[in-house]
């Protein structure tokens, strides 16, 4: 019995022995393996990245790419920030010129135009402690806070695939190679690689040419696609010619080169007008309450704002941009504590309907133009869409009152912004909420009249609105009837 137990023992013993270097043997095999793997993978992508470098100009001319001016005439499809909620969407022209200096590490991005009932002029210069963003209308200009070359240059460098391949040429250490998909009725082959401060980059490569027919990234919860067509050679530098993007497979933007100019230097363009208006960079926002009467709390967030006013039993909210949970929490730690049971939603926007599944969640109500009903389904959870709550606005204005709150709701619509447009109106208090008719910066001067902000002051003077305070969706400064008829007197 003794010996028949100690030979137990030494069979348990050799048993564990032999499954231990057995699993040993399994664990070495799978790190050679791995290792051969990711040897193979290295040395693939480095042949492919080699093979689109010629195509687009050889290893020489790449790194030899120092600057580069490009002007381009920009094509926006306004999907989900049209005047009205269906097809065909608002389709916008601009112009945009971009440079870049990669040894100097400076560049500069000019873009003028106008859409959705606004103008905008801008120039942002990136040069190390020097960077400034210039806004031409308001005439300021806005230090940049922590500019980083890399960070900064980013969004341009998307846009273009022979840029991409420069920065491939350049961090061509992180790509790697995933194989090959169909594209275009071919396969292509793909390879990830990332650049600086921006996520993952997957770029097909066209098996014949070597050159970059699309790439794509994830940004939050979108799949964002860009495309490279019409190549042109330049100074012996493929260029596409044709660039565009799309969101999700809708067409956002399209940028058409007009003129591209190599080793050119820029450094006169990198100095901002003398005479305007110095700003420091906008301190970082934070959740905050602002008590702006007895009973109306303005809640901000990083440009998501709401307005909360306090009636009998219930808080009413106004403006449903994304993040409205954080929104309701932090007013319940100022406001009566009451439900909040309705909701303003301003217009039918992407961005203003972006709270809208935290506002169903919550059990609340939908106060909406008639026209805005549809869309605001379709932006909730397929199983809620059929049993959310509206209080629709079918007429001119709706009013809403008990012995503690009040609040006029107006249809200012059609605006030059949206066919539906609605203004929400404390009279006792002369308080007015709005959204992106009026832009109100965080410091600085006011900018000049657009055709949005005449059609709220027409709205105000029309319907004979005793205006003190503005309260804004997009901005914590809240600001006084005077500054916007300032605004509005101000033609440039």
């Amino acid at each position: 019995m003794k010996a028949k137990t100690n030979g137990n023992k030494v069979g348990l013993v050799n048993t564990v022995n032999i499954t231990f270097f057995m699993g040993l043997l399994f664990v070495t095999t799978q790190v050679i393996s791995a290792e051969n793997f990711t040897r193979k993978n290295v040395e693939k992508s480095q042949e492919l990245i080699q093979k689109t470098i010629d195509a687009y100009g050889g290893a020489e001319a790449i790194e030899n790419l120092n600057q580069i001016i490009i002007d381009y005439q920009v094509t926006t499809i306004n999907v989900g920030q049209s005047v009205k909620t269906e097809e065909p969407w608002d389709v916008t022209k601009n112009q945009r010129k971009v440079a870049f200096d990669f040894v100097n590490q400076t560049s500069f991005t000019q873009s003028s135009g106008e859409g959705g009932g606004g103008r905008f002029s801008f120039t942002n210069i990136v040069n190390g402690e020097d960077s400034v963003n210039v806004d031409h209308l308001r005439r300021t200009k806005t230090k940049v806070a922590a500019p980083v070359f890399d960070t900064l240059v980013g969004p341009s460098m998307r846009s273009n695939s022979t840029l991409l391949t420069k920065r491939l040429q350049q961090f061509a250490g992180s790509a790697r190679y995933l194989g090959t998909l169909k594209y275009n009725l071919r396969d292509h082959e793909l390879l990830a690689f990332t650049m600086p401060g921006g996520p993952a980059i997957t770029l097909y490569i066209d098996p014949e040419t070597h050159l970059i027919s699309k790439s794509e990234r994830i940004v939050g919860n979108f799949l964002v696609e860009y495309f490279f067509e019409d190549y042109k050679k330049i100074d012996g530098i493929n260029f596409p010619t044709t660039n565009y993007y799309t969101v999700d497979g809708s067409r956002s933007q399209t940028f058409k080169a007009t003129s591209v100019k190599i080793n050119t230097l820029f450094t006169d363009s990198l100095e901002p007008p003398k005479d305007y208006v110095s700003l420091e960079p906008n301190p970082p926002q934070t959740i905050a309450t602002q008590n702006l009467a007895e009973g109306v709390y303005l809640v901000t967030n990083s440009g998501q704002n709401s307005l909360f006013v306090e009636f009998d039993d219930h808080l009413m909210m106004i403006g449903g941009l994304a993040g409205v949970e954080q929104r309701i929490a932090e007013v319940a730690k100022h406001a009566a504590k009451k439900p909040v049971k309705n909701v303003v939603m301003t217009h039918h926007h992407a961005d203003h309907i972006g709270g809208s599944q935290g506002l169903f969640d919550a059990n609340i109500t939908f106060i909406a133009a008639s026209a805005h009903e549809k869309v605001i389904r379709e932006s909730l959870a397929e199983e809620d869409q059929k049993s959310a709550q509206f209080d629709l606005v079918s007429a001119s204005k709706k009013e809403f009152k008990d012995e503690t709150g009040h609040v006029i709701v107006y249809d200012i619509g059609p605006t030059p912004h949206a066919e539906h447009f609605l203004l929400a109106y404390i009279p006792e208090h002369g308080i007015i909420f709005e959204a992106d008719h009026f832009f109100i910066p965080q410091t600085g001067p006011y900018g000049p009249r657009t055709p949005s902000l005449a059609a709220v002051v027409e709205a105000i003077n029309k319907n004979g609105l005793d205006v003190k305070q503005i309260a804004s969706a997009h901005s914590s400064r809240v600001a006084t009837f005077e500054d916007m008829m300032a605004s509005y007197n101000l033609i440039r």
